[in-house]
This record gives structure tokens, C-alpha cells and sequence, in this order.
């Protein structure tokens, strides 16, 4: 993102790009981060640590990237089979330098246990 005066310029991020980011940030699960709710809600719903981790290895989109300017951020929902469980995962993608593709990071928001 570039800032010029008041107006922020926002990089595109289509899905595949998103795709790419997932999996090399998860390469590092230090850079995976749950929100408190993300933790609430999987202590809720028996998930596991291993199995966001498992879901964001094989997903795809339940719903596409979109930029959150309240955020300012790329959210977006995954899904995925999880050890014997469908996962879905929203998660916002964060970068915490201008530099592309440097200090990337993933922040689970929530897991929600997918009935089948």
C-alpha cells in the first residue's frame, strides 16, 4: 500500500496471489495467529491448532479476498477437509512492511466446523 496524503493506494490481490501467500506463510506457523475469538470458538468447536494449520495447507476459497479498509487488511474464508473434519476459516492477511512478500502474516479471525 501507498499512502499519498490522505488517499491510501491498494494493491490487488487476486486469489491466486492469496493462495501463494497462505501457503508460504504457514511454512512458519509462528506467523499464524489467532484472534481471541478464533480461539474461543475452537475450543467450542473441539478444533485443534494442527487442523487451521492441516485446512490452510489444502484450501480453497469459500469466499474471495476483499480489502478491509476498517482493517486495513486482505480478508477472505477458506475451506478445507482437516483430519476427518470440513474446516472453514476466515483469516485476514497482513503485511507489516511495504517491501512485497516480506514479514507477511496470517490472522485466523474465526473456525467454523462444517456440517456435512
Amino acid at each position: 500500500m501507498t499512502i499519498d496524503g490522505n488517499v491510501a493506494y491498494i494493491k490487488s490481490l487476486s486469489s491466486e496471489d492469496a493462495l501463494r501467500i497462505i501457503k508460504d506463510v504457514i511454512r512458519d506457523s509462528s506467523k499464524v495467529f489467532f484472534k481471541h475469538h478464533a480461539k474461543e470458538q475452537m475450543v467450542a468447536r473441539s478444533v485443534t491448532r494442527p487442523q487451521v494449520i492441516d485446512c490452510l495447507e489444502r484450501c480453497r476459497f469459500f469466499e474471495e479476498p476483499f480489502w478491509s479498509p476498517g482493517h486495513r487488511n486482505w480478508q477472505m474464508t477458506v475451506e478445507a477437509p482437516s483430519m476427518d473434519d470440513w474446516l472453514r476459516v476466515a483469516l485476514s492477511l497482513n503485511n507489516t512492511t511495504e517491501d512485497e512478500g516480506e514479514a507477511n502474516y496470517i490472522a485466523v479471525i474465526t473456525v467454523i466446523r462444517v456440517e456435512n
